[in-house]
């Protein structure tokens, strides 16, 4: 039995093979994907799209759920106290492995505590200002 969480962060099809070995040991319950986001963003998105083809492949229920806040600690949170059978994940982001950083009484550790699956996809960040901002590099905005 895996004792970790699973953390939906690294190919789809390695990720549906280990859901697929998760699920012969669990079949009874659904599988439940938990967005540690607002519904609407990347990783809602890409959860619901992957878990149709998840439940497909498992001929089983998959269910997304979205525990928003605090940067997606809470849903983490609730991923990490939840029971040890693989039939909870995260459909994790950046924030995931950041957060030890960022928060200092985490009630899980977010390197220990959870198992990663397999990586989903990539999205880039941009920062923008205003164009009457003469900054024109992040360094220059930051001065």
């Amino acid at each position: 039995m895996i004792q970790r969480r699973e953390l939906l962060a690294s190919s789809l099809g390695t990720a549906l093979l280990s859901a697929v070995g998760m699920a012969q040991a669990q079949s009874t319950k659904p599988v439940r994907i938990v967005v540690p986001f607002a519904p609407g963003g990347v990783q809602d998105i890409l959860a619901r799209s992957f878990s149709v083809e998840m439940g497909a492949a498992l001929g089983q229920t998959v269910i997304v759920e979205n525990r928003a806040g605090a940067g997606g600690t809470i849903g983490n949170a609730y991923v990490a106290r939840a029971e040890t059978d693989g039939s909870v994940m995260v459909m994790a982001a950046a924030s995931h492995n950041i957060a030890g950083s960022l928060y200092t009484k985490l009630t899980y550790d977010p390197q220990k505590d959870f198992a990663p699956l397999g990586h989903i996809g990539s999205a880039s960040y941009v920062l923008m200002v205003h164009p009457d901002v003469p900054a024109k590099t992040a360094a220059e905005f930051i001065r």
